[in-house]
C-alpha cells in the first residue's frame, strides 16, 4: 500500500483512539496493510479483540487497550505501556479519533451531558496530544491527526454541544500546527461530513 505516512515514518508506530469501530477501526486496518505497529483503544473489550485479529490478519502488529480516554491518569499509564512495546519506545503518529455524537435544543441539553461530551470529544483530543507531544519533541518528529467534523464550522441547529466540541478540536489543531512546526512535528485536522459510523451509539438524547 505504502501510504505517504509510511514513507515518512519507516518505524511505523501509531496510536489511535476509538479504534474498535467506525472510522477508527478503518484507519487501523489501512495502516495494518503497510505493516504498522498499532496501539489502539476503545471502551468495548470484545470489539477491541476482534479488531486486533483483523489488524494482524492484514499485516499489522496490534496492541489493544481498554481505555476511557476521559481518565487522564489511566490514559498516561496506557501510553507508557504502549511505548514499552514499540521499537525504541517511540511513536510516529497519534490519531485522536474517539468521539460521540449527540444533540437536542440547547436549553434542553443538561449540564451533565455537556460535561460528558466535552470530556470525550474535546478533552480526549487534548489529553492525547499532551501525552504525545513530549514524545515527539524528544524524537524531533511525529504527527498529530485530529478528527473533527464539518460541524466545527457549519454549526447545524440542535447540535450545539457537538458543534462546540468539534470547533474546539479544529482550534486546537490550528494552534498546535503553528506551535509545533519548529519542533519537526506535523498537525492535521480532518473535518468529514456524515458517513456510516457508530458515533451515535452512545448518544444520551434521541429524537424521532
Amino acid at each position: 500500500m505504502n501510504y505517504r505516512l509510511s514513507t515518512k515514518f519507516p518505524a511505523r508506530r501509531a496510536w489511535i483512539t476509538g479504534g474498535a469501530s467506525g472510522l477508527g477501526k478503518q484507519l487501523c486496518l489501512e495502516l495494518a496493510k503497510d505493516g504498522w505497529t498499532i496501539g489502539f483503544c476503545d471502551i468495548n473489550a470484545d470489539a477491541l479483540q476482534q479488531t486486533a485479529e483483523q489488524i494482524r490478519a492484514a499485516g499489522g502488529k496490534a496492541l489493544p487497550f481498554v481505555l476511557d480516554i476521559t481518565d487522564h491518569l489511566r490514559y498516561a499509564e496506557v501510553i507508557a505501556q504502549f511505548l514499552s512495546q514499540t521499537e525504541q519506545n517511540g511513536l510516529d503518529v497519534i490519531i485522536n479519533n474517539a468521539g460521540v455524537g449527540d444533540g437536542c435544543p440547547f436549553e434542553e441539553y443538561s449540564v451533565e451531558n455537556w460535561q460528558w461530551i466535552v470530556g470525550i470529544n474535546q478533552m480526549g483530543a487534548i489529553y492525547g496530544s499532551r501525552l504525545c507531544v513530549p514524545i515527539f519533541k524528544r524524537q524531533q518528529s511525529g504527527h498529530i491527526i485530529n478528527i473533527a467534523s464539518a460541524a466545527a464550522f457549519i454549526n447545524p441547529p440542535g447540535m450545539s454541544a457537538y458543534n462546540v466540541t468539534k470547533a474546539a478540536v479544529l482550534s486546537l489543531s490550528e494552534t498546535l500546527r503553528i506551535e509545533l512546526a519548529r519542533e519537526g512535528i506535523g498537525v492535521s485536522v480532518v473535518m468529514p461530513t456524515f458517513f456510516k459510523t457508530n458515533i451515535m451509539q452512545h448518544a444520551r438524547t434521541r429524537r424521532g
